[in-house]
């Protein structure tokens, strides 16, 4: 594949550690944008006939996206990119909502301002999205962006629980059930923009209440749209959604301003 030997050029001269850090990165490319998808077995033998390289860096680079919970082990079997159930599913989605009111609160306090910037590129990136085509690069950015909002928190150990909880979240599912319902995209991208741009600006006005507010706001939308797409009551996802907000008040634990 072309792209895969552009984007592990260079490989004879870095070492073992370095290829098995950029086949990681490749993988979760892939995986992000959809191109592995659901149920997909990602076999070590044929990446690493495909890349040109050892097993050994690509064995390396499985284990990794196995302990982010984006690929899981079969026993006899290999590793494939995971399936979720309903439980898994509003268990992830309680999960984010903890944590990003707490990591929205978090960063209105503590952002600076190279990375407000990082923020704003990356939503500026998305704001031209508008096909069913942009949807790999979408789903890529949104990670992003979410991602650089929990490492402004200053918290690397939230940022890390965080970005395991949301490699749990399946929200390629939410797109992939608009897609056969027929949804405009164009509407579905700038309703997405329109919720992370006021997210973005609530933290960039360092007000964490506000931050919250939007924070919740924006799961709130996605757990209705999980109400669709799983065919569940909407009271389901509300009972998730009121377990998780009433589980932790930030602010009245005097921990987060």
């Amino acid at each position: 594949m072309k792209e895969s030997n552009e984007q592990l050029s260079g490989k004879n001269s870095v070492n073992r550690q370095s290829l098995a850090d950029e086949i990681y990165q490749l993988l979760y490319q892939r995986i992000m944008s959809g191109e592995y998808e659901p149920g997909d077995w990602l076999r070590q033998g044929r990446i690493s006939e495909e890349l040109n390289v050892s097993h050994i860096p690509v064995r390396e680079a499985m284990t990794r996206l196995e302990s982010a919970g984006l690929l899981a082990r079969i026993p006899y079997r290999g590793m494939r990119v995971p399936e979720y159930n309903r439980e898994q599913i509003l268990d992830a989605y309680a999960a984010r909502l903890i944590l990003d009111v707490i990591l929205a609160r978090l960063a209105a306090r503590q952002i600076g301002e190279a990375e407000l910037t990082r923020l704003r590129n990356l939503l500026e990136e998305t704001r031209a999205m508008s096909s069913r085509e942009d949807i790999p690069r979408q789903r890529q950015l949104n990670k992003r962006l979410h991602i650089a909002i929990a490492e402004s928190a200053h918290s690397p150990l939230l940022a890390k629980l965080y970005q395991l909880v949301s490699n749990q979240f399946p929200d390629w599912l939410v797109y992939e059930r608009l897609i056969k319902r027929g949804t405009s995209f164009p509407s579905i991208f700038q309703h997405d923009f329109g919720e992370h741009q006021a997210l973005v600006d609530a933290i960039s006005s360092h007000d964490p209440d506000a931050a919250e507010r939007r924070a919740v706001e924006h799961l709130r939308s996605i757990g209705q749209e999980m109400a669709v797409m799983l065919d569940m009551e909407g009271q389901i996802i509300s009972k998730a959604y009121l377990q998780a907000v009433s589980s932790i008040n930030a602010k009245s634990l005097g921990l987060l301003g």
